[in-house]
Parts: structure tokens; sequence; C-alpha cells
């Protein structure tokens, strides 16, 4: 596997997630170097992946434009933040209690409700949920 731009491990140091240059996101145990699962979904190299306080989430950031929160135990993307083609944001972050999601776009600061996102993202309810604000 050949790596892109992301390289991070999980909050408790017992996963790491690569990016491979393609938009596939593998998820690799440290201690024995194993891949345990790939989240497929980027069509480009992702910039940036941050993993929720509780390592049961994880934002990523594509240079395709789109932002992703997966649950990274099933490895299944729960809500795409914004659409391909969209502006590239530069970094996530997850509040220390994991219920607020903040991602920075070129000038612009965007905050979800991550806990609620992350439970009910069905998109009839996603322009209610989605943007707390920008800023």
């Amino acid at each position: 596997m050949s790596a892109g731009w992301c390289l991070r491990f999980s909050p408790d140091g017992t996963l790491l997630v690569v990016d491979d240059g393609i938009g596939h996101l593998h998820l690799i145990n440290p201690a024995d170097g194993r891949e345990t699962g790939l989240l497929v979904g980027h069509t480009s190299y992702v910039l940036d992946a941050v993993f929720s306080p509780d390592g049961r989430r994880l934002v990523t950031i594509g240079f395709d434009g789109t932002k992703r929160l997966w649950d990274v135990k099933t490895g299944r993307a729960i809500f795409v933040l914004a659409e391909e083609g969209t502006s590239p944001a530069s970094s996530a972050a997850f509040s220390r209690d994991g219920l607020r999601l903040a991602v920075l776009e070129k000038r612009h600061l965007r905050l979800w409700d991550a806990a609620i996102v992350a439970t009910d993202a069905r998109p009839d309810h996603w322009s209610f949920y989605a943007a707390r604000g920008s800023y």
C-alpha cells in the first residue's frame, strides 16, 4: 500500500488510519501491522482525519471537497458533510466531549452537533441539524 497525505492514531492508540493516496483509508492495527478495515468513499486523497474522543467516529476531509463522518467499527460512512466539488476544508476537530464537530473551510468555521448527526443522520433532517453556525 502506498501512503497519501494522512496518517492518524486513534485516541487509545490501538488503531491507525492511513490514506493510500487514492481516497481509500486503511485501518491498521499498529501492534502487528495488519489491516483491520477499509473506508471507501473519497475520490481523491484525504487531507485530514480526526477521531472522536471515544474513537468510535472518524471525520475525514478529502481533496475531492467531501467531508465524511464514519463509523469506525462498521467502516460505514454515516454522513457526507459536504458534496464533492465544494471547497476542500483544511482541518476538523471534535470537542473534548465529542458532542460538537468543527470544520474549517477557507474563511468559514462550521459547527455541527456531532451526537445528533451520528445517531440520526437522515438526509431529511440534515438541513435542521447541520450547521449550528458558520462564522
